[in-house]
């Protein structure tokens, strides 16, 4: 007889993340859901309070990270966090962490905890792209 599977797991490899992405010199958190199926119940919790969008904006309390039923398969949302030279001469801290939980197709409950060092896009070169208008 087989054993009945956890109802809830923590992972190293999981489903959704929650990731870091630097795009035209503005910082951005990322969740994503990296299988080919949906999840639901995505719920994020950052370990302390992380201020954004020009220091007005408490990125960590936004209804998003708990309020989230359903994730689409390869589902990708992007929150702007700030331009990255305001966020850094504001945060004293860069580190980010976040417990990122899920419930996949089968019901079972994965939750895992991610770490950022946002310091790795400090004084990251940018090219600055000027469209040029056609006559």
């Amino acid at each position: 007889m087989g054993r009945a599977p956890e109802r809830n797991k923590r992972t190293n490899d999981p489903d959704v993340i929650l990731d870091v992405l630097l795009r035209d010199r503005v910082l951005y958190l990322v969740l994503s859901n990296r299988r080919d199926h949906p999840v639901r119940d995505v719920r994020v919790t950052f370990r302390r309070k992380l201020t954004g969008l020009g220091g007005v904006v408490d990125i960590a309390a936004l209804p998003l990270w708990q309020k989230l039923d359903f994730l689409a398969p390869g589902r990708v949302i992007e929150v702007p966090l700030d331009r990255a030279e305001v966020f850094f001469a504001r945060e004293r801290s860069t580190k980010l962490a976040a417990s990122v939980a899920y419930t996949d197709p089968d019901g079972i409950r994965f939750q895992a905890t991610i770490v950022h060092d946002l310091g790795a896009y400090q004084d990251f070169p940018g090219i600055v792209v000027r469209r040029v208008m056609s006559p």
